[in-house]
């Protein structure tokens, strides 16, 4: 038996408990406490935790689940918990990509284990895989869609003519995006997630600062009618990317051909395109976010780790060499909706452009 201590009690927890409700025919997974604010204590009920020591000292809990977002009662949760030698699980990117190697290390001293299978591509089995994959092949790149938000709004603009106003707003209205969305739109939601898939892919210690990022705030009508008109589909993609002289991490928007993998992955689905050496290319496609999805691939790492085979991440993990070049041909756009096509351009050149996306 199983004794988990959950944190976090929104959207995603709530599908955590839901989905540990419907095991209870296994009688493996026993739900011990559950920690939020005072506010939900009569929702939760009887294991209702009011402080997170309440779940990381006592001594019955085996497992954590941390699901609340953000960063600083996150750290605490699994800092405290790996410690007292629990087991973690998280969804949280936030966290997760900022102190991954910190988490590394404390989980092997104390002989825990520490997974986060949904912090990255909702439900898509993505993160095991892809450390499997490093531990015999060669990970020459990855480049993927895997913000929701984003995708959401460029298929929207697409295909129903709406502005970026509308398009922001209608995501909202279908809970894809936050009453905030400037992460999603700006390229923050996808390096955090990237620094932890590249960290893994490279055994590097990669941050979401070291990601070159430009958004697609600044996205028109005309821009993207200019571009079909050509045989172009806009995505705003993560790109990483191993070369002998060092590690490309890029945030941008592309214009692919309208047949190509990437672009045909709409709405708040997500898509990831990994090459290796030996074994590629792959391609891994699915939902990537909501409650179901993300409480699936927490279960997913509550079986691994239940059944001793959950990976032991390495924790030695050191800075690479960064690369800040930004090869190939780009479309840049004037504020009037000018189009200039560019080879090979600096960053700064770039962003004297209202708009610019890289040509595949």
């Amino acid at each position: 038996m199983i004794n988990i201590g959950l944190f976090g009690y929104g959207t995603v927890g709530h599908g955590v408990k839901e989905l540990l409700a419907s095991q209870k025919n296994i009688g493996v997974f026993n739900l011990k406490k559950v920690f939020d604010r005072k506010e939900k204590a009569e929702e939760i009920g009887d294991i209702y935790a009011s402080s997170i020591k309440e779940i990381t000292a006592d001594n019955n809990i085996d497992t954590v689940i941390e699901c609340m977002g953000g960063d600083e009662l996150p750290y605490q949760a699994i800092t405290s918990s790996l410690k007292a030698g629990k087991n973690v699980i998280s969804s949280n990117k936030e966290t997760i990509s900022k102190h991954l190697k910190e988490y590394l290390a404390l989980a092997k001293e104390n002989h825990a284990s520490i997974q986060f299978e949904a912090s990255v591509g909702g439900g898509i089995p993505l993160i095991n895989p892809l450390w499997c994959l490093s531990q015999f092949d060669q990970i020459d790149s990855l480049q993927g869609i895997l913000n929701g938000t984003s995708n959401s709004i460029l298929t929207e603009m697409e295909e129903s003519q709406l502005s970026f106003n509308q398009a922001v707003s209608l995501a909202q209205q279908k809970g894809f995006a936050e009453k905030d969305p400037s992460d999603d739109l700006n390229g923050n939601d996808l390096a955090r997630k990237g620094a932890i898939l590249a960290s893994l892919a490279f055994q590097a210690e990669i941050k979401p600062d070291d990601f070159t990022r430009f958004g697609i705030e600044n996205l028109t009508p005309m821009i993207i009618s200019t571009l079909k008109k050509a045989g172009k589909r806009i995505k705003l993609i993560l790109l990483v990317e191993k070369k002998e002289e060092g590690i490309l991490n890029l945030v941008l928007p592309v214009a692919f051909d309208l047949q190509a993998p990437l672009a045909l992955v709409k709405e708040e689905t997500n898509g990831v395109l990994i090459d290796c050496s030996k074994n590629g290319p792959l391609f891994f496609e699915g939902k990537g976010a909501g409650k179901n999805p993300t409480a699936s691939a927490i279960l997913q790492d509550l079986t691994r780790v239940n059944s001793n085979i959950a990976p032991s991440f390495n924790p030695d993990i050191n800075k690479p060499k960064l690369l800040k070049e930004l090869p190939g041909r780009f479309y840049g756009f004037h504020p009037d909706g000018r189009m200039e096509k560019l080879v090979d351009p600096s960053e700064t050149e770039l962003r004297s452009f209202s708009f610019i996306c890289q040509d595949k």
